[in-house]
């Protein structure tokens, strides 16, 4: 969420299996479509190759600016929602809807 906008390419990451040859697949069209470094300890290096976390990743790595994950935060303080249960696309998803029906009921 932090590399890119496109909600399917994501999607289709989250619904792969760890280390799996499409978890690989598409890695590698994450990278091909939105050149970046791939950062080991980052959540999406852990889950593709299977290492450890590195729990200062955060620290480490900046949100693309045009990711889903600076348009989620852009959410949360527009709507000054406080962090929710749900899955960051999840709850991306949720407040992308809630966005769009206040546009529409403008």
């Amino acid at each position: 969420m932090r590399i890119c906008d496109d909600e399917l390419l994501v999607s289709s990451i989250r619904q792969s299996a760890p280390k799996s040859e499409a978890a690989f697949a598409a890695l590698g069209k994450l990278l091909t479509r939105y050149p970046t470094t791939l950062h080991a300890g980052s959540p999406l290096h852990s889950f593709v190759s299977g290492t450890a976390l590195d729990e200062t990743w955060r620290g480490k790595l900046q949100p693309n600016q045009q990711s889903l994950w600076a348009t989620l935060e852009f959410y949360v303080a527009l709507y000054a929602e406080e962090a929710t249960e749900l899955d960051p696309l999840e709850n991306y998803i949720r407040l992308r809807d809630r966005s769009l029906q206040d546009s529409f009921d403008k």
